[in-house]
């Protein structure tokens, strides 16, 4: 999907659906990390711009951020993203006549909805449509 998973991740789970068709999830995963690498990650892969103070301005939504582990097919446990969090969207152009969607939801600090909390559990997707 072009995009590096953070370093040091831990509870990793994982599917990938090579047939879904347009519009659906094609990868998941879900894992655990750090708000330092989580904002690192954010910035350096352009999900977020570069002085972004909070993940509560305005542009991102804010509440239950995830969805369901278990519609996604992933196993193991992956727990589901519940408020407080944040959901990261991006849209860029994937493959010839394609568009890809990243959805990523992070659970942020329970006390300021836009930090990340300590140990963020994170829900990335990614799903194409398209043009």
């Amino acid at each position: 999907m072009g995009l590096p998973l953070p370093a040091g991740d831990q509870d990793v789970h994982f599917v990938t659906h090579s047939t879904a068709a347009e519009g659906d999830v094609v990868p998941a995963v879900e894992f655990r990390s750090t708000s330092r690498t989580m904002n690192a990650y954010l910035r350096d892969n352009k999900l977020v711009t570069k002085g972004l103070d909070t993940l509560a301005d305005g542009r991102f939504s804010t509440g239950d951020a995830g969805t369901d582990p278990a519609y996604l097919g992933l196993c193991g446990g992956a727990p589901q993203i519940y408020a407080p969090a944040v959901l990261v969207t991006q849209q860029r152009l994937a493959t010839p006549g394609y568009r890809e969607t990243i959805d990523l939801a992070l659970r942020t600090d329970p006390t300021d909805i836009g930090r990340l909390s300590a140990t963020p559990e994170v829900q990335l997707m990614v799903t194409h449509t398209a043009l």
